[in-house]
């Protein structure tokens, strides 16, 4: 009867209530991970507008960029932070949003101290982007010793016949056609100095070659070691 169909109508408000009270509680609980995660990712994350006007950001993306913050607050701006040239951010920004693809940057920062920033950009928006930044300095210093030692001559701290190779085309252009001077220095009986007393005294002996030639000629001298 009428009795029996209020009470099932009944029961399903009921239901409908206690379903969409779980399914509160759920995203409540889902919204809260996800801020958790968010705040908490060692990574430094950041939602930005086309012009770089930031939207959202985490704390490691304060830390990462030193982002001043506190002069910033109300109207913070991925222009703030002290990169060592902004346009290559401006250009990846502009891209991702109009190709619809992730952009990936290197960037520097200004300060003391190098400091290497890699940036992931992907469109969330018609004109926003989400972006993930981590720390490579390490990275870039490991990969710059690497090609310092490969154009370094150990003994002496010259540059050795591969960076001679690399360094003098570069030279050339940079005089713009004006004169320069090359000089190649031979030290005399190394072979018998060597064969004589050993290794170890030829060694001696080009390590105070070296730096007599350092302390005798001017700082924009350049050297190298040929063999």
């Amino acid at each position: 009867g009428l009795a029996d169909d209020i009470n099932k109508l009944t029961e399903t408000l009921v239901s409908a209530l206690s379903n969409e009270k779980q399914l509160r509680a759920k995203q409540e609980i889902d919204e809260k991970k996800f801020r958790s995660i968010f705040e908490n990712a060692g990574s430094g994350i950041f939602i930005a507008d086309e012009v770089g006007r930031l939207i959202s950001f985490n704390r490691s993306f304060i830390r990462l960029t030193n982002f001043p913050i506190v002069e910033y607050g109300d109207s913070p701006k991925l222009s703030h932070i002290s990169w060592q040239d902004e346009s290559p951010l401006e250009e990846a920004i502009a891209a991702c949003i109009k190709t619809r693809s992730d952009q990936t940057i290197e960037h520097k920062l200004n300060g003391p101290h190098p400091v290497w920033l890699n940036i992931v950009m992907t469109a969330i928006a018609e004109d926003q982007v989400q972006g993930v930044i981590t720390d490579v300095t390490q990275g870039k210093q490991s990969e710059a010793a690497a090609l310092h030692m490969a154009v370094t001559d150990k003994l002496t701290g010259f540059a050795n016949r591969a960076g001679l190779e690399s360094y003098f085309p570069e030279l050339i252009r940079q005089r713009h056609g004006e004169s320069l001077v090359m000089m190649i220095v031979d030290i005399k009986g190394f072979k018998q100095i060597n064969e004589s007393m050993g290794l170890a005294a030829g060694d001696e002996l080009l390590k105070i070659t070296a730096t007599r030639l350092m302390s005798s000629l001017k700082k924009t001298d350049w050297f190298a070691r040929l063999g």
